[in-house]
């Protein structure tokens, strides 16, 4: 996929203004699928997400945000890092407080960038999390977060850094991977929170508050596969399950228009 100089150029003058317009930076870089739709009608793939309402079956909707383009164009990446630091330098006293001392811990893959840049804002260290494979007991292969390259001291203040933030599945692996070590989560932060309801902190295992700070809050819809209307457009216009594998197809069938 070839992009524009002069597109992205816009996408670096509109990605650190945060809202919908650091979503349409990622638009202009061809980050963004939206299903295709003409007379107020879906003629387009959908796409399945990566949360399972029961297994082996993913939720589905109209909307990707592909992040993994955005490491092509680090200038991009680096006004959104720039416009969560400050997000961060606005908090109030209290809670920008904690934040003294921090070191930017990113989650694999979308986040590590992220965080590499954040820490330049901040002048502060970087470090990442690594995925250990995990076999579970139904014979899939899934992932754990763990430190192998890079260590947290006791009580370290630590930043946790992701692309993007819905469920908080990596999340919380990431809290229990630095408290384990006896670091604390003080923060985490992210491009897009698409959580429903976009909440302004969230809860750990421990009952401890975080504050989440985010460039973009925007809600996408997901569906089961099984709804009726879902489950037609599914069968007319097909169901994209991996969405990144098949980018470059998803973005030419968003640009065509029906003869």
């Amino acid at each position: 996929m070839i992009i524009e100089k002069k597109a992205i150029q816009e996408a670096i003058m509109l990605a650190g203004k945060g809202g919908k317009e650091t979503l349409d930076s990622l638009c202009l870089i061809g980050g963004l699928y939206k299903t295709r739709s003409e007379k107020g009608r879906v003629v387009g793939p959908l796409v399945a997400y990566r949360e399972e309402y029961e297994p082996g079956q993913h939720y589905v909707g109209y909307t990707y945000a592909n992040f993994s383009i955005l490491e092509r164009y680090p200038r991009v990446i680096e006004q959104i890092a720039r416009l969560l630091f400050e997000a961060l330098d606005d908090l109030p006293s209290p809670i920008k407080a904690t934040l003294n001392g921090a070191v930017c811990c990113g989650i694999p893959c979308g986040g590590v960038t992220l965080a590499q840049l954040l820490a330049l804002e901040l002048d502060s260290p970087f470090i990442y999390l690594e995925k250990k494979p995990v076999l579970a007991l139904d014979g899939v292969i899934g992932h754990d977060l763990c430190f192998s390259r890079h260590r947290v001291t006791e009580e370290e203040p630590i930043i946790i850094v992701d692309d993007v933030c819905h469920n908080f599945h990596s999340a919380k692996q990431a809290i229990e991977a630095v408290t384990e070590l006896g670091g604390r989560v003080v923060a985490l932060v992210c491009i897009l929170d698409r959580s429903i309801g976009n909440r302004h902190r969230f809860v750990s295992n421990c009952g401890k508050h975080i504050p989440i700070i985010s460039a973009v809050k925007q809600y996408f819809p997901e569906y089961r596969q099984d709804y009726p209307s879902i489950a037609n457009l599914i069968s007319r216009f097909g169901l994209i399950k991996d969405p990144k594998a098949r980018w470059e197809e998803l973005i030419t069938n968003m640009a065509q228009r029906s003869r």
